[in-house]
């Protein structure tokens, strides 16, 4: 997982800076990474420490790649889910984020051929939520009231079927610029506010990993594989 920082400037034959350019570095060599599989009832992934998202006090955003294997049911079927708080997932292959008692619906259903980046932010402070397919804002709604604490434990591709990538949760509401730039790229582990980071390229048959760190003592959020 390289990362690091680019320095210079991108200009025009006449010296004038270029606006807004993008740089990206590709690798010509076959690296491919993990994902996880869910085969619907049973399957599961969960995280061990249940004082994950158990603080109702902070901002949430809830971020995962998805590739769904099943698009007609119309059970939920939840992609990040702690129980009674949080649950970012797809209905009839319709993402949904729900908040407490709060609850947003993206209007398309997602396709099951290619995976597709959600994220479902919190805003407490704004009292807001909103669900991003890929960098595009897909839907909002309003959340006043903060969702009551609970004991559940945070689990991954509960009642799901298909693939599931890349999962970030974050103790802070993510603005539209920070997912655009950052929803098609590696992570370091170290970002402020990451509270959990799962890329599962480092994973047992069992167990997965948290990547996510602050200063040197990493988060520690592992979790429990079953069936997956």
């Amino acid at each position: 997982t390289p990362t690091g920082d680019f320095y210079g400037r991108v200009t025009f034959q006449d010296g004038q800076a270029v606006d807004s350019v993008e740089v990206r570095l590709e690798t010509t060599d076959d690296i491919s990474g993990q994902s996880l599989y869910f085969s619907g009832s049973g399957s599961t992934a969960k995280v061990d420490d249940t004082s994950l998202l158990s603080d109702n006090s902070l901002p949430v955003t809830l971020q995962a790649w998805i590739k769904p294997a099943d698009v007609s049911s119309t059970t939920a079927q939840h992609i990040i889910y702690k129980r009674n708080m949080y649950d970012l997932g797809i209905s009839a292959g319709k993402p949904y984020f729900s908040v407490g008692n709060a609850k947003i619906s993206a209007a398309k259903a997602l396709s099951n051929t290619q995976f597709t980046h959600l994220s479902g932010v919190y805003d407490k402070t704004g009292g807001k939520i909103y669900l991003y397919i890929n960098d595009s804002l897909a839907t909002s709604g309003n959340c006043s009231t903060a969702p009551n604490q609970s004991t559940y434990a945070v689990t991954l591709g509960e009642s799901y079927k298909g693939n599931i990538d890349e999962v970030r949760i974050w103790n802070k509401a993510l603005s539209s610029n920070e997912i655009a730039t950052d929803y098609t790229r590696y992570l370091i582990g170290n970002e402020s506010k990451l509270a959990a980071y799962y890329t599962f390229d480092y994973i047992s048959s069992e167990a997965f990993y948290d990547q996510s760190y602050v200063g040197s003592n990493y988060n520690e959020h592992h979790g429990t594989l079953s069936g997956v």
